[in-house]
């Protein structure tokens, strides 16, 4: 699996021990938009400012929003997390675990929810987001707002 393969060459700036911190985040900020002609899926991220990073996403099928959620990345003397806010439900809980230059592993232990969220950079103007739960994993492919077409 291409993945497996990229997270397990590429170097880790968690596993090093060096401190990640939420300017090493910044090739996330930007409009991005699904590559799934069937729905509009888009995710937007901010730039970092004050330890933090903010985000929305949103999926339109049919004209109708059927998922909406804000995100909150933030940068705490433990780590950085990623607050997934789902209105009406549980806000769920990630630690990042994983780091490099292109790959985010997000990590969470709350029961019933999502256990691993990765957002892996396959080219300067792609983004791959994948989401695991109970042992099945779902991948959201992405491409920055205004980028061409043409697949470098």
């Amino acid at each position: 699996m291409i993945l497996c393969a990229l997270l397990v060459a590429a170097p880790s700036l968690a596993a090093e021990g060096a401190a990640v911190h939420i300017e090493d985040l910044a090739w996330l900020s930007g409009d991005w938009r699904g590559e799934d002609p069937s729905e509009d899926f888009e995710e937007r991220y901010t730039t970092a400012a004050g330890g933090t990073i903010l985000g929305t996403s949103r999926i339109v099928q049919d004209g109708k929003a059927v998922h909406v959620e804000f995100l909150l990345i933030e940068e705490k003397p433990e780590g950085i997390f990623l607050t997934v806010i789902l209105p009406g439900r549980k806000n769920i809980l990630f630690q990042l675990k994983q780091a490099d230059a292109s790959t985010l592993v997000f990590e969470a232990d709350n029961e019933g929810m999502p256990e691993r969220l990765t957002y892996l950079r396959t080219a300067d103007n792609r983004l791959t987001i994948r989401l695991e739960k109970q042992g099945r994993a779902i991948d959201f492919k992405l491409k920055k707002a205004g980028a061409s077409l043409i697949l470098e």
